[in-house]
């Protein structure tokens, strides 16, 4: 669990705190992800990047750090077969999702949703099958409504999109 910026891990026989590691970022709401032998963590204001947020993989048995890459305003992490899946800029003009590979945290590929003058993705996104599912809000000149995107899990490309006209719950 995280409180401050700190993420704890728990003895599940005890309670008692078996490591904890500081993600230098501001407390946030995000769970963390267990995926591949691997803890992905989400943090956001990070002291250590320009950008709003930073996204850390670290060691579940000691809590080190394995890698850790600054990124835009962050989601909690999905993960994908492909890697971390996480909602970027979900408070800006143009949001999107981006996803890093588990290993090392480069950058594999990214999505702008396209539609309107203003975009966002307030939520984590969902993956199953192959696919990523990305509920974003749209503001165009006709009002504010919300759309429903398909992606390739492993290269980004857009499947399909569903609009809607009210936003995305």
């Amino acid at each position: 669990f995280q409180s401050d910026s700190l993420l704890y891990a728990l003895d599940p026989t005890d309670g008692g705190v078996a490591w904890s590691t500081d993600l230098r970022s501001a407390p946030n709401r995000y769970s963390p992800a267990l995926a591949d032998g691997r803890v992905v963590a989400a943090g956001r204001n990070s002291p250590d990047a320009e950008r709003r947020g930073s996204l850390s993989a670290l060691d579940p048995e000691t809590g080190a750090v394995e890698w850790r890459v600054p990124t835009d305003a962050v989601s909690e992490p999905a993960v994908s077969s492909a890697g971390v899946v996480l909602a970027t800029d979900p408070y800006g003009p143009a949001g999107g999702v981006r996803t890093v590979g588990l290993a090392d945290g480069a950058s594999l590929w990214t999505f702008t949703v396209p539609d309107g003058s203003y975009s966002n993705v307030p939520f984590r996104p969902t993956v199953a099958d192959g696919t990523v599912y990305v509920a974003a809000t749209l503001q165009t000149e006709g009002g504010t409504g919300g759309a429903l995107y398909a992606l390739d899990a492993a290269t980004g490309a857009k499947r399909w999109r569903r609009r809607a006209s009210g936003r995305p719950s």
